[in-house]
C-alpha cells in the first residue's frame, strides 16, 4: 500500500510557501497540471516575478514581452504574440530559442490576449521596474485601411485597462509608465486624375525620415533598388515592371532576419512568365481568399515556425508575406529558394 504525499494534497500554506519561490513561467505551467492547482492559484493569487513588461499592438496582432529576474539563464525573456487568424486566435509563446504555437478555433485575439493580460495583472504584485504599450499605427496593410480599426482596437484596450485598474482595491506598482503611439508611414501617392510617372528617389532614400519610417506606400513607379525597402515593416511600391532582379532581391530580404511584415509590389505589365521563370510552378491546390491567385511557399532558413507565402494577383501584383506553418494546407510542399 503506498502512503506516499501527494504534492497536490499538501496543506495550503505548503502550496503557498512553493508558489513564493517559482518564477512566473513556473507558476503558469503549474497552474495547467491539474483542477487543484488552477483553484488554489486563482483564488490565492502568488506573486509573479515580473520587472519589465512590454505591450504593443497594431489592427491584427498584439505582442507582449516579460522579464523575469528570477527564471533560470536563457528564460528570462517570455515573448507571447496574439494574431488575427480566421480560424481564430493563433498564439505563438517563445521562451528562450524555443516557439510553440497554437489556435484558439473561433476565438477574438483581443479577447484572448485581455483574458491573460489581466490574469497577469492581478498576480503581480512587485513594482514593474517598466511597464511599455506601443500602438503600431501602419496605414496601409492588404489592401485596406487599419486606421479605424486600430483606432477601435486602442480605444477598447485602453477602456478595460482603465475599468480593471478602477476596480483593484490597490493601486497598481509601476515605477515606469511609457505609452506611444507609432505613425511612421510615408506615402506618395497620385492626385486626383494624374497619371503614372517614374519617380526617382536615390536622395529621398539617404533622409533620416526614410531610415527611421516604418511603412511605406507608393503609387508611382519607383526605380530605385529593392534593399533600400529592407528596412520597413510594410512596403507597398509600384513598378512599370517586375524583373526577375526585383523579384529575387525582394526575397533575399523576406528570407533574411530581419523581415518585413509585408510587401507589395504592384506592376502594370503582364509578368506571368518571368515570375514563373523565378518561384517555378505554383501551388495546385485552392488557399482560402486566394482562388484565382497563383500562391507559392517557401522555407525560410533557420525558421521552423513560419514559411513565406508568395501570391501574385490577376498578375498585376506580387505579394510576399510570411505565415504560420499552421495556417497553410497539409498538401503544400515548401519549396527552397537560393538567393
Amino acid at each position: 500500500m503506498n502512503h506516499g504525499i501527494v504534492f497536490s494534497d499538501m496543506p495550503d500554506i505548503v502550496l503557498l510557501t512553493v508558489m513564493d519561490n517559482l518564477d512566473f513561467r513556473s507558476i503558469i505551467i503549474l497552474r495547467k497540471v491539474c483542477q487543484r492547482f488552477q483553484s488554489f492559484i486563482d483564488e490565492t493569487s502568488p506573486p509573479f516575478s515580473i520587472s519589465e513588461m512590454t505591450l504593443a499592438m497594431n489592427a491584427r496582432r498584439f505582442r507582449i514581452e516579460f522579464y523575469d529576474p528570477c527564471a533560470i539563464a536563457g528564460q528570462n525573456v517570455i515573448k507571447i504574440k496574439y494574431k488575427h487568424s480566421k480560424r481564430g486566435c493563433l498564439i505563438a509563446k517563445k521562451v528562450g530559442d524555443n516557439t510553440k504555437e497554437r489556435l484558439l478555433q473561433n476565438q477574438n485575439f483581443f479577447d484572448c490576449l485581455w483574458r491573460d493580460f489581466q490574469f497577469i495583472l492581478k498576480h503581480q504584485k512587485s513594482a514593474l521596474r517598466h511597464f511599455s504599450i506601443s500602438f503600431e499605427h501602419f496605414q496601409y496593410e492588404l489592401g485596406h485601411l487599419e486606421a479605424n480599426n486600430l483606432s477601435k482596437i486602442s480605444l477598447k484596450f485602453i477602456q478595460n485597462l482603465e475599468e480593471y485598474f478602477k476596480s483593484r482595491t490597490k493601486l497598481f506598482p509601476i515605477k515606469h509608465l511609457e505609452m506611444k503611439v507609432s505613425e511612421e508611414i510615408i506615402t506618395i501617392t497620385k492626385g486626383k486624375g494624374e497619371t503614372n510617372k517614374v519617380l526617382e528617389l536615390d536622395e529621398v532614400a539617404e533622409l533620416q525620415q526614410w531610415k527611421v519610417a516604418t511603412g511605406i506606400e507608393i503609387s508611382h513607379h519607383v526605380t530605385l533598388p529593392m534593399k533600400h525597402f529592407a528596412h520597413f515593416s510594410k512596403v507597398e511600391i509600384s513598378l512599370e515592371t517586375v524583373s526577375q532582379e526585383n523579384l529575387r532581391s525582394v526575397m533575399k530580404i523576406l528570407l533574411g532576419t530581419p523581415a518585413p511584415e509585408l510587401f507589395l509590389l504592384n506592376h502594370k505589365t503582364n509578368s506571368v512568365d518571368k515570375i514563373k521563370e523565378v518561384f517555378g510552378n505554383p501551388y495546385g491546390g485552392i488557399i482560402e481568399d486566394h482562388e484565382n491567385d497563383k500562391c507559392w511557399f517557401f522555407q525560410i532558413p533557420g525558421n521552423n515556425d513560419e514559411v513565406l507565402f508568395v501570391y501574385s494577383t490577376f498578375f498585376s501584383r506580387v505579394s510576399f508575406k510570411r505565415v504560420s506553418v499552421i495556417e497553410v494546407p497539409f498538401d503544400v510542399v515548401f519549396q527552397n529558394f537560393y538567393v
